[in-house]
């Protein structure tokens, strides 16, 4: 993928270029959509989520570049705000209060859901939550590590992350000290989540720490 930035323009050009110089297709989005992008395992699907700059969330589509890479479908309308592969093309999308999945294969059952907070809490918390934000599953694709984010006024997004056991449907919330942290990504290894403080360190500016829970 090539992204061509556009000054003092909201929206960017992309292009889908075949290593050495064949240009497959070309796209004009806004340049929120860069940080969305996804290759999906097999390299066969392009996943992201068509928002605007000043838009938290937006359509999940997709790319097949094998049957058309001039096209792109819509998953669903949203509006999402993450996306992510799970194994076999299957696609997990965080969209308010809710998560799905999704077939990257095109069909006319509609998503399934995963999983859905009710009474805008995580079960067994009091903690009040205006929305589900990212569900990054875990390597295996057995596991979902889902960031909540908390009702609040203030700049910090803060939130609470939980994880999810797609086989047995049962939620643990982690117990992050208080900390102000974001997710990350998984280990490799499935072991654990590795999480970003939200705040930076007051005596060497633009560094933050990092976790590990599991």
């Amino acid at each position: 993928v090539l992204h061509v930035m556009r000054e003092g323009d909201d929206s960017d050009f992309y292009y889908l270029v075949r290593p050495p110089d064949s240009i497959q297709s070309s796209f004009r989005w806004p340049r929120a959509v860069y940080g969305t992008l996804s290759w999906s395992p097999d390299g066969r699907y392009l996943l992201y989520i068509d928002k605007s700059t000043d838009a938290s969330g937006g359509a999940v589509k997709l790319i097949d570049m094998q049957r058309d890479p001039t096209q792109e479908r819509k998953l669903i309308a949203g509006p999402c705000t993450g996306a992510a592969w799970l194994p076999d093309d299957q696609i997990v999308a965080t969209c308010g209060l809710a998560i799905y999945q999704i077939s990257a294969e095109p069909t006319t059952d509609p998503p399934t859901v995963l999983f859905k907070l009710e009474n805008n809490q995580f079960p067994g918390t009091d903690v009040d939550l205006s929305l589900l934000f990212q569900a990054l599953p875990s390597p295996d694709g057995k596991t979902l590590a889902i960031f909540g984010v908390r009702k609040q006024s203030g700049p910090i997004p803060l939130g609470d992350i939980a994880f999810y056991n797609l086989d047995s449907k049962k939620l643990s919330i982690l117990d992050r000290n208080n900390r102000p942290v974001t997710m990350v990504d998984w280990t490799p290894d499935n072991k654990y989540l590795i999480l970003r403080n939200l705040t930076g360190d007051w005596a060497v500016p633009y560094t933050f720490d990092y976790y590990l829970a599991d």
